[in-house]
């Protein structure tokens, strides 16, 4: 997957380098078994919630809150349906918060992270 650069409506600019390691789109059972967690239509969305999420366990102070990183996957979420989107919305405000509210220093982000900003 290449750089994820979007505008979210506040008018900031994400860039988020590729390679950024992501599980895509976390999907219940049985959804999961019908639906691409690595769809075209929902991955930019998907990375950049899950980078928005990962960069508040690695960046201290970090400016971003969870309803910052809902609304803008909500938003990246643009070209699906407007059920689809509104589903996945209330799903990561539901599911969402126990992740927030936890650290989890992923190896997988922090090898990522190495790599992309050396030094």
């Amino acid at each position: 997957m290449s750089d994820i650069v979007f505008r979210d409506r506040w008018g900031r600019i994400w860039k988020i380098p590729s390679g950024f390691p992501t599980d895509g789109m976390s999907y219940i059972f049985p959804v999961s078994l019908v639906r691409n967690r690595f769809d075209r239509s929902t991955l930019q969305a998907a990375v950049l919630h899950d980078y928005i999420y990962a960069m508040r366990d690695y960046i201290d102070h970090w400016p971003f809150h969870r309803d910052t990183a809902d609304l803008i996957f909500f938003d990246a979420l643009y070209s699906i349906n407007r059920i689809r989107r509104n589903l996945y919305y209330l799903a990561v405000r539901i599911a969402g918060e126990p992740l927030w509210n936890s650290e989890r220093y992923d190896p997988y982000v922090g090898a990522w992270l190495k790599h992309v900003f050396p030094g």
